[in-house]
């Protein structure tokens, strides 16, 4: 397994709108007027009861589930939002202790992008066998909704989970696939994270030139789509090649670059 203090510059998320993917969900578009979100709750309620009828569910039992997922819902948002390490860690466990309650009910359905936040929470977790069943969740489900760009997210995430373990090849496998994936949808920032990622894999396996230029063909795209956190994490990898082969003049120049 890749010790967590030894790995690189490690992209999960591919998308630099996750604040808006997590509380904009479903909403496509901004509704106004008291009869238009009454008619909202009208559907949403005439569903719970379908659920009801036709499970046979404890209506109790039902809205405890729903009280659940809602608190799961706003944990997650918590754990985006926050920047300090050790209060995203709580948020995270609270957010999976929730979701392994709810595990066992067939009547609260998650969509893929909340299963593969799921598994961030778990990955920050260190949990990785349980990373890996919400991502390959995420997976299955993104595939039934025909959900591509989902698809492409959740093959990304489990490619780190398989990298974080040490199973490298399998890892290369997905992350090739996601990279094919990611140009047909044309994600540049997903082909960029691809990218780095193969470039640490290049790394851990001692081919510093291959991860050099993998390194070198994300900066690209990062400094086109002008992402600085991200093009930052590039520049401290290719200053780790650099240090590797003992050009000690040009990694302290990347790692300066990083921090500016």
């Amino acid at each position: 397994m890749v010790n967590e203090g030894e790995t690189l510059g490690i992209i999960m998320n591919n998308s630099d709108d996750v604040n808006q993917s997590i509380t904009g969900e479903n909403n496509t578009q901004i509704y106004s007027g008291n009869d238009t979100i009454t008619a909202i709750g009208e559907r949403s309620m005439a569903a719970g009861r379908d659920i009801i009828i036709q499970s046979g569910i404890n209506p109790k039992k039902y809205a405890e589930l729903l009280v659940q997922k809602k608190l799961l819902e706003e944990q997650l948002i918590k754990l985006n939002e926050e920047k300090n390490k050790n209060r995203r860690k709580e948020f995270a466990g609270v957010a999976i202790n929730l979701a392994e309650k709810m595990r066992l009910s067939a009547h609260i359905d998650f969509s893929p992008r909340k299963l593969n936040q799921l598994g961030n929470a778990a990955q920050l977790l260190g949990s990785l066998d349980i990373a890996e069943g919400h991502y390959n969740q995420a997976l299955r489900k993104s595939r039934n909704d025909g959900d591509r760009r989902q698809e492409a997210d959740s093959i990304n995430n489990l490619a780190t989970v398989k990298f974080l373990k040490g199973e490298l090849e399998k890892a290369e496998e997905l992350y090739h696939q996601n990279l094919i994936f990611y140009k047909e949808i044309e994600h540049q920032q997903g082909e960029s994270s691809t990218l780095n990622n193969l470039g640490n894999i290049a790394f851990y396996r001692g081919e510093f030139n291959k991860a050099e230029s993998l390194y070198h063909e994300s900066l690209t795209i990062e400094r086109d789509l002008g992402r600085q956190s991200h093009e930052a994490n590039t520049l401290n990898n290719l200053g780790d090649v650099e240090r590797v082969k003992k050009n000690l003049d040009r990694a302290e120049s990347y790692y300066c670059q990083s921090l500016t």
